[in-house]
């Protein structure tokens, strides 16, 4: 029988707080993994970490220790993984308590940084963009951000005040012009917003200002956390 955790019982652990790099060595694969603030997440001592890696075939579960004993320095674990298919792998770290076996915490979908993608693209290719910046949502797990041609010098300085204005209008998009959606659904941009700040779904059924309290709110969140840029946006690539 499946076993589930219900969502108010585990907690999502930042991926800002979390470094993954894979090293080839005599043609095998090694990861090197660096949590941070693991400790200050209220975690109990004996909670038990694993990182699990996979692809669509394999997976394989490596053991990082105990939250108490986890010193924040390098991890390195071999992989049972061939060289070839190192950017296929995915990885999603685990908090487990050694007793019950619930899931107090988790983060998914994690990769190697030099293959994350990010959340967000930005070009500067489109000429009919007249504003500063146009968002297309023809696919809306994709968007692409359209910046003025203009402004293609000081793109990067723009960026983090860019990232913001994207994200609410994307958070926007997504709660006023499409249909009803949860915090269980599996839509990326959703995900990210409430690992910031929890939805409360009944609230916003009952409460015809909540949703936009609620973007404001995980703007406010997102705006402490510069880091998070990184992960929002970043020049388009053509690569799907």
């Amino acid at each position: 029988m499946k076993r589930t955790i219900a969502p108010e019982q585990r907690q999502r652990f930042l991926q800002e707080n979390i470094t993954l790099n894979i090293e080839e060595e005599n043609n095998s694969l090694r990861v090197k993994v660096l949590l941070k603030n693991i400790q200050q997440q209220g975690y109990p001592d004996n909670s038990i970490i694993i990182l699990e890696a996979y692809n669509r075939v394999n997976i394989e579960r490596l053991k990082m220790g105990s939250v108490e004993d986890y010193e924040e320095k390098e991890q390195s674990h071999p992989l049972a993984f061939d060289v070839p298919l190192r950017s296929k792998i995915n990885f999603r770290l685990k908090i487990i308590d050694p007793k019950s076996f619930k899931l107090l915490g988790y983060a998914e979908n994690l990769k190697e940084e030099k293959y994350a993608k990010s959340m967000l693209y930005i070009s500067t290719d489109d000429e009919s963009v007249k504003n500063i910046y146009k968002i297309d949502f023809a696919n809306p797990q994709h968007p692409v951000l359209y910046l003025n041609p203009q402004l293609k010098s000081c793109a990067d300085q723009l960026k983090p005040i860019i990232a913001e204005m994207a994200f609410k209008d994307i958070l926007n998009h997504l709660l006023f012009n499409q249909e009803e959606i949860t915090a269980e659904e599996d839509h990326k941009w959703f995900k990210f917003a409430h690992n910031l700040y929890s939805y409360d779904e009944s609230e916003a059924q009952s409460d015809e200002d909540y949703k936009q309290d609620w973007i404001n709110r995980v703007l406010c969140e997102f705006a402490e956390k510069k880091s998070l840029i990184k992960l929002v946006i970043k020049e388009h690539e053509k690569d799907d």
